[in-house]
């Protein structure tokens, strides 16, 4: 546990530095007790520290069985009573406002193997409230993943995700985020990514295209894959067939690295690897 807490305690140091602030989302029960008692004892500056829960239940702060009030009576009894607490259940619209991805978000599990817990009673005497349904993969429909974007315009959907080369017609300046740039951690990415991108396109989004940008996120590494020879070198590269992405960028990059760039949407890309139709992909592992 001290290994977590110390590793806690890095993340939440680099991003006050780089960003001036951190942001700590931790869960209640009996999982993260000994972290939160680990992280008490550790002076930092957490006065730029924000911390809230995943989530709470419906009863009085002052209640045994509350989150906050596990949170408060152990993880912000030290040190951390400095830091800004900002209840889920009174102060959601300010919860909502926080920058995302957060610094770190805390998971507990329960001894039974759950990391959240469903009340079915609950949910049939809150019908009015919500109506949650789930498309893992609209692609088994035959619908392309491109049309996410209008299918969320339109209300059809009311969230979707999507990798953000296919929102270029929309917003041309997303095209930055497909350019090679060298940055020194990802935390500087992400800083940069946070105080300036990410409030222009939310803006663009809302005032153009009828969606509200909820954040982004890292997909990893990108990695080329082939069922033809080792790719080594650029020699390697040569006429082989590559999926990519309807980008100009991606198409140009690879194409001039020796590959017959064939832009595919998702489900296209399926078929074609079904049909043998391509020779390479490149996509994070």
């Amino acid at each position: 546990m001290q290994e977590i807490s110390q590793q806690i305690i890095n993340l939440l140091e680099e991003d006050i530095k780089s960003e001036g602030y951190s942001n700590l989302i931790v869960s209640g029960g009996s999982s993260p007790v000994k972290i939160f008692e680990d992280l008490s004892k550790v002076d930092i500056d957490w006065s730029k520290v924000n911390i809230s829960l995943v989530d709470d239940r419906v009863v009085d702060k002052s209640h045994k069985d509350s989150n906050e009030k596990l949170v408060k009576d152990v993880l912000m009894s030290g040190y951390p009573g400095n830091a800004k607490f900002i209840s889920i259940c009174n102060e959601s619209k300010e919860l909502a406002n926080i920058q995302r991805p957060y610094s770190i978000m805390l998971l507990g599990m329960g001894e039974d193997g759950h990391f959240a817990s469903l009340f079915p009673k609950l949910i049939s005497s809150n019908s009015d409230y919500f109506d949650i349904s789930f498309d893992q993969d609209i692609t088994e429909k035959g619908q392309k993943a491109a049309s996410l974007i209008e299918m969320t315009m339109n209300n059809e959907i009311q969230i979707s995700y999507l990798w953000s080369s296919y929102y270029e017609k929309y917003i041309p300046e997303i095209k930055l985020l497909d350019l090679p740039f060298y940055f020194k951690n990802k935390n500087e990415v992400k800083y940069l990514i946070n105080k300036n991108l990410q409030p222009f396109v939310s803006n663009e989004l809302i005032k153009k295209n009828n969606l509200k940008l909820l954040g982004f996120w890292d997909n990893g590494s990108r990695h080329i894959s082939t069922n033809k020879n080792i790719i080594k070198n650029e020699d390697s590269c040569k006429n082989l067939k590559i999926r990519t992405t309807p980008s100009p960028l991606h198409i140009n990059v690879f194409n001039e690295l020796g590959f017959i760039s064939t832009p595919l949407d998702v489900r296209d890309f399926k078929i074609a690897l079904k049909n043998d139709d391509i020779d390479a992909q490149e996509n994070p592992l």
